[in-house]
């Protein structure tokens, strides 16, 4: 239980957003926090973790993917500073070796909010756009500066987390774990 856990909060601490050039209206420009200015609702959200943790006789994996659905929610960006607000439901995936759990989570009432940067295609923020927790308790440690790319095609908003993998090794155990994400936001 505590490899699902460990496998799910992973996921969670991601911050989810997009991007492709190919679809940037401002081909051949740079993207700027002007370009970002203004409301935007939320459409859709799917991340993805796979952890594997491999030691002292142990060899486990896992792979969690949530899907975002039920979406009454908004990111507003402003100056230099970012809110989002509203509420949404996660269905969450989790399979464990050969065993699998789907579940459903209700987030309402949400309100986070921070700073950020824009340089090229890409978003530096603080904090985490969506709140997620697991069996009712908040995920902690997501307010760190993540890096994302963005492209904005029309009045669509499409925010990518690339792939990130990290390898851990302590106590005779080494733990690696990818996780990505991708959202896409209309502009009101």
């Amino acid at each position: 239980m505590k490899l699902v856990k460990f496998s799910f909060l992973l996921l969670l601490s991601l911050m989810f957003a997009s991007c492709n050039p190919d679809d940037d209206d401002n081909e051949g420009g740079t993207m700027t926090s002007v370009t970002l200015e203004g409301r935007w609702a939320a459409e859709t959200l799917e991340a993805n973790n796979s952890t594997r943790v491999v030691g002292n006789g142990m060899n486990a994996s896992s792979v969690v993917s949530i899907t975002g659905i039920s979406f009454d929610y908004t990111l507003e960006f402003s100056g230099n500073r970012w809110a989002a607000e509203g509420g949404y439901d996660l269905n969450v995936n989790t399979e464990i070796d050969s065993s699998a759990f789907l579940s459903t989570n209700s987030r309402s009432n949400v309100n986070n909010q921070g700073g950020f940067s824009t340089s090229s295609n890409e978003i530096i923020f603080d904090g985490s756009f969506y709140s997620l927790e697991f069996s009712g308790q908040p995920a902690v440690g997501l307010n760190w500066m993540q890096t994302t790319t963005f492209s904005i095609a029309g009045d669509l908003l499409t925010i990518v987390q690339p792939e990130i993998i990290t390898s851990t090794e302590a106590n005779g155990f080494t733990t690696i774990d990818k996780s990505s994400s991708i959202s896409t936001w209309r502009r009101q």
